[in-house]
């Protein structure tokens, strides 16, 4: 399957560092490791979401303001970079 993407030069750059640097040899590769750091992250994220529904329906949850609060900074810190 062959698919085109257009990158910004930051990636564009950086894909070449990463090809120049010996540590891949093209662009597959990155994009192969990418797309599995991003599968990961899914998982876990499906993982944590399951695992905080069952301790809410358990009664373990946290209090509203403690988890909003942590998502104000959470997505603060996003914007910011």
């Amino acid at each position: 399957m062959q698919i085109n993407i257009a990158l910004n030069s930051h990636f564009e750059t950086f894909i070449q560092e990463q090809i120049n640097s010996g540590y891949y040899n093209d662009i597959t590769e990155i994009i192969g490791d990418a797309l599995q750091l991003l599968e990961n992250r899914q998982k876990q994220k499906r993982l944590d979401l399951s695992s905080a529904i069952s301790a809410g329906l358990q009664g373990q949850g946290q209090a509203a303001e403690i988890v909003l609060n942590r998502l104000e900074n959470k997505y603060q810190a996003m914007a910011e970079k």
